[in-house]
């Protein structure tokens, strides 16, 4: 016989699977699949992502009268490990693009006596790695505020404050290899 989940088990699957399809992806190191789960994860085109989770099952009315309180803390201990995930894979993604944008400066500069100016210079203009990267970092920074806004609704201060630590000291490194590749 099978085991019937209500809604927020079922999201709380749902989140878990995500996370062990992103750990996967982030485990291959390839830029590609990182920035198309991303992008399907952080900006998604259809749905609200898994943002729509959260807003679903922190809204204090639906959850003080329908699920435990274990089992609220389990969904937002679950959906915390997804955003920090994120969190990893955008700075994994921002590394990535980093080595492949230095190893296009390298070949544009040991061929730009054999090719034109102007070739060089599309390849370098318009770094898409960069572009993605401060997208996907906005949208993050988004989805980070509606989540630690959520559990302030929710009157969950001590997770709302961890979340807040981890995304100031993320922040920071973030901001600091940032300032540090672009002096370079």
């Amino acid at each position: 016989m099978p085991i019937e989940l209500n809604p927020l088990e079922t999201a709380i699957d749902e989140i878990r699977l995500k996370i062990e399809d992103f750990e996967s992806i982030l485990k291959k190191r390839d830029i590609t699949l990182l920035e198309l789960y991303l992008q399907g994860g952080i900006m998604p085109q259809v749905h609200k992502g898994p943002l729509a989770y959260a807003e679903a099952f922190l809204d204090p009315n639906e959850l003080n009268t329908k699920y435990s309180k274990d089992l609220k803390k389990k969904f937002k201990l679950t959906f915390k490990r997804l955003v920090d995930l994120y969190k990893k894979g955008i700075e994994m993604y921002y590394q990535l693009g980093l080595k492949i944008t230095e190893s296009l400066e390298q070949n544009v500069n040991a061929k730009s006596s054999t090719i034109s100016m102007s070739t060089a210079n599309n390849t370098l203009n318009g770094n898409k790695y960069l572009d993605m990267y401060k997208l996907l970092l906005e949208k993050f920074g988004e989805l980070e505020n509606n989540f630690r806004n959520l559990l302030l609704i929710d009157g969950d201060f001590e997770l709302y404050k961890q979340q807040l630590n981890d995304s100031q000291r993320a922040h920071l490194l973030m901001e600091s290899s940032t300032l540090t590749s672009s002096q370079a």
